[in-house]
């Protein structure tokens, strides 16, 4: 199957909103051209491949995860500035506490999950899984330290 520029915009987002919803979370929609204006009260924010993001956006998201806010944010997240130019490194790089390395071109990757696993849960063992996306390649720069890490741990 192949995805146009919609399909990859749209399927991180109908993705997250599907999984929160499914797992009966309360989920408000920010539209992304000035989400940054409206994250107050807001406890968890997920950037579903927000790749595009400004620098003033990415400011108030690390202003939010100072204030003791959740993040979740996957593959492109922050990667591209608002006129869709790459960064050299995810704008929100010291939030994540990872660097971008590359971009792995789209190839069928076989998925395995160990049996009991949580996230096999209701799929059907026998059923061979795939992954046909592009795939981000990040590092962390440096272990984290224990300041650090005790910092997340507290807010899980």
């Amino acid at each position: 199957m192949t995805y146009g520029p919609r399909d990859r915009f749209l399927a991180p987002y109908v993705g997250a909103y599907s999984g929160l919803m499914r797992a009966g979370l309360p989920v408000v929609t920010l539209h992304r051209p000035h989400f940054e204006e409206g994250l107050a009260g807001f406890k968890v924010l997920v950037l579903a491949n927000v790749a595009l993001m400004s620098t003033a956006q990415a400011e108030a998201v690390r202003e939010f995860v100072r204030d003791g806010g959740g993040l979740i944010a996957t593959h492109e997240a922050s990667l591209f500035d608002e006129r869709g130019q790459r960064r050299t490194d995810f704008a929100l790089a010291d939030v994540l506490g990872v660097r971008y390395m590359g971009t792995l071109n789209a190839a069928t990757r076989p998925v395995r999950l160990r049996p009991g696993h949580p996230l096999a849960a209701g799929l059907p063992s026998d059923t061979p899984m795939v992954h046909d996306e592009p795939l981000v390649a990040v590092a962390r720069p440096e272990p984290m330290s224990p300041v650090r890490l005790r910092t997340i741990r507290r807010r899980s």
